[in-house]
């Protein structure tokens, strides 16, 4: 919440859903920040899968650097500005670049040419008024590529000199779905990489899109909170204990939004043997036979 404040984020100039939706990844993903152990993000990250079901892959992460809206354009273009960004460091000294679009009860925020409907005609062209098209393809596209304004910073790390020497670079979309929306990803393939205003576009822009564009629930979170123990109240000895009590308020958070798993069996107290007041026979006390029907005709 602390990110999201700062930020100006919780403003009464955005609306209501906007900044339901920028408190929830400020408050998630300000955990990850606060933690000295890196097991729950990389949890977090290993659950995440592209279009063809493949999960992403790394070693155990050792650090983690968490920059929450920054900046970015093209040459020639107006600034977007995705969720987060996350630079990342594993045991074995690879680095990994990781921007965020997290989204809670909207969709994306596309950016259609003028009076189209057809997402086929919606091709920002380099003389159109407006500069980007598809979302999720234009924070893609900017990691690859943008140019980076960063408001924040750390006394050891350059944001922009490790985004331009990290290699391994993907996009996370994250939603509250079951399953991947995968027709968001797959419209912003199609219309990539025609869709943004950029003067260094060509064929190969989005050639590895389909690998490195990834999607994770919020569920998955709350899962794996729930997997390691702490709802559970078990010691988890490599935290500390203001850690342990600030995941355990992340998973009861994320139980207020309703993101955890649908267990229609959970929590279900036990029924009673269900016992009559009357005695089994006495409805029947003082009943007489019924004579034989007799015809009258």
């Amino acid at each position: 919440m602390l990110a999201a404040e700062i930020h100006g984020k919780v403003s009464d100039s955005n609306p209501p859903n906007q900044r339901m939706e920028d408190t929830l990844t400020s408050s998630v993903f300000s955990v990850f920040r606060y933690l000295n152990n890196c097991e729950l993000l990389s949890k977090y990250l290993s659950k995440a899968c592209n279009i063809h079901n493949k999960y992403l892959e790394f070693a155990e992460i050792d650090r983690a650097w968490i920059y929450f809206w920054p900046l970015f354009k093209f040459q020639g273009t107006g600034f977007r500005q995705p969720d987060a960004l996350l630079f990342l460091q594993t045991k074995h000294g690879e680095k990994l670049a990781i921007v965020v679009e997290a989204k809670y009860e909207y969709g994306l925020s596309n950016i259609l040419s003028k009076g189209s409907t057809n997402t086929e005609d919606n091709i920002v062209k380099k003389d159109a008024d407006i500069s980007f098209g598809h979302q999720l393809m234009d924070e893609y596209c900017g990691l690859k590529c943008g140019i980076w304004l960063f408001t924040e910073s750390y006394l050891d790390f350059d944001p922009q000199k490790e985004l331009f020497e990290t290699n391994q670079k993907y996009l996370l979309y994250v939603t509250a779905n079951y399953e991947i929306p995968a027709n968001d990803i797959l419209e912003g393939l199609k219309t990539s990489p025609r869709f943004k205003h950029c003067v260094y576009t060509n064929e190969n822009c989005s050639y590895s899109a389909e690998e490195e564009v990834y999607w994770v629930s919020w569920r998955d979170l709350w899962m794996i909170i729930d997997e390691i123990g702490f709802t559970k109240n078990n010691a988890c000895i490599k935290y500390s204990v203001g850690e342990r009590n600030l995941i355990r308020d992340l998973s009861q958070f994320l139980e207020v939004r309703e993101l955890q798993p649908f267990n229609p069996f959970e929590k279900l107290a036990p029924l009673q043997i269900y016992q009559s007041r009357f005695d089994d026979l006495s409805i029947f006390q003082g009943l007489k036979p019924i004579d034989r029907y007799k015809e009258t005709l």
